[in-house]
């Protein structure tokens, strides 16, 4: 992220009105929880004339970020209908829909998602999403498995799977699930707490305090301070 924020702000300084930087800057600084900034950057890409589509993404990342997932949902519905190949956004009108508890307009989401090229494993992931809400663990799994076939890289995909083998308490799972997703991203909070959470266990006391700064610099949690300090006594 920070490599891509550097290009970001090369490209923007040789031209300020750089649609694809403002709309890169936006999502970086929305992921980082600078929510203020994103909405800046994305109000400069509309000035400068950015399609709709990236926009309108964008921006219902940033409705979602802030909790407006009512707003979010109306930014999507249009944006699906203007541009119904973009998985992207049915994959984020999907969790919205799963958060909201609207079973019949997610069944209808997710089949006209099918329809589009390519959808299988959004699909999957969106069903366990649902799954999760309904405390389907088992369904859940399954679903994540499949998507994981598709996209043996995606970190949205192992993420959740990490969270699964955390709480059924899966030691062999979780190791191997932490190293893949660490080597997609390295600075993973949840992932790089785990993994110095197994260290610790494992007596690796230096490579769990790594892991565990590694956590706290990305996300500083109750959890990881905790462990840290109880490392460091």
């Amino acid at each position: 992220t920070e490599q891509g924020e550097s290009v970001y702000a090369d490209l923007l300084a040789a031209n300020p009105g750089d649609q694809k930087a403002l709309l890169g800057l936006a999502r970086i600084a929305r992921i980082r929880g600078a929510l203020a900034q994103a909405k800046e950057y994305l109000a400069r890409a509309e000035a400068a004339g950015a399609e709709r589509a990236p926009i309108a993404t964008e921006l219902a990342g940033l409705h979602v970020a802030t909790g407006d997932d009512a707003q979010a949902r109306i930014v999507l519905q249009e944006l699906v209908l203007l541009k119904p190949g973009l998985l992207d956004a049915w994959l984020m009108l999907a969790g919205v829909l799963v958060r909201q508890g609207d079973r019949p307009a997610f069944d209808d989401c997710l089949l006209r998602m099918s329809r589009v090229s390519g959808a299988q494993p959004y699909v999957s992931l969106a069903s366990a999403q649902m799954a999760l809400r309904d405390n389907n663990r088992r369904a859940a799994r399954a679903s994540l498995e499949s998507a994981l076939s598709y996209l043996p890289n995606d970190v949205r995909i192992l993420d959740l799977l990490l969270k699964l083998d955390m709480t059924e308490g899966l030691k062999d799972d979780l190791l191997v699930r932490c190293r893949s997703i660490l080597r997609v991203n390295r600075n993973h909070a949840l992932a790089n707490y785990a993994m110095g959470s197994l260290q610790a266990a494992s007596g690796e006391a230096v490579l769990a305090e790594d892991s565990l700064r590694r956590s706290l610099a990305a996300v500083r949690s109750p959890h990881a301070l905790n462990d840290l300090a109880w490392l460091l006594q």
